[in-house]
């Protein structure tokens, strides 16, 4: 089974945020700006999400961005994933892939990694306020 270790937890605020009902289905298409922090990923970031909104209400978050580290590097993130519906308290609650590309030496080592993260959309006053950790999934096949 492979290794899930600690990568960052993600905290992106909606500055714009449109839901269109096309009658069966819909999208909702956003923007975002907040931050990674971890040990090893820290940085600002600002991104878009163009999620599909299928029939059964689940929507398919799909987010580009950049996030520029703490040191000045640049790494282009792309998420892509599920979002839900939780029944106990009707929050949205999402699992999603997480994949990164970069130039900057010392950040090389995200060229490869694949990331999973799990995460929870919240109301805080007027701003919608996705929260989420951030895994890297390591290999464990000898």
């Amino acid at each position: 089974m492979m290794e899930l270790v600690p990568l960052a937890e993600a905290e992106l605020t909606y500055g714009s945020l449109d839901v269109l009902d096309f009658g069966v289905d819909g999208l909702v298409y956003g923007s975002l700006d907040g931050r990674l922090h971890g040990e090893r990923l820290s940085g600002s970031m600002r991104a878009t999400n163009l999620a599909p909104r299928r029939p059964d209400g689940v929507t398919l978050p799909t987010l580009r961005g950049v996030l520029v580290t703490d040191d000045g590097a640049q790494v282009w993130v792309e998420v892509d994933g599920v979002a839900t519906t939780r029944e106990a308290d009707g929050a949205r609650v999402f699992v999603t892939t997480v994949r990164f590309r970069t130039g900057a030496p010392s950040y090389r080592w995200l060229d490869t990694v694949v990331g999973l993260q799990e995460g929870r959309l919240d109301r805080v006053g007027d701003a919608l306020v996705a929260r989420g950790t951030i895994v890297e999934c390591r290999p464990t096949i000898a």
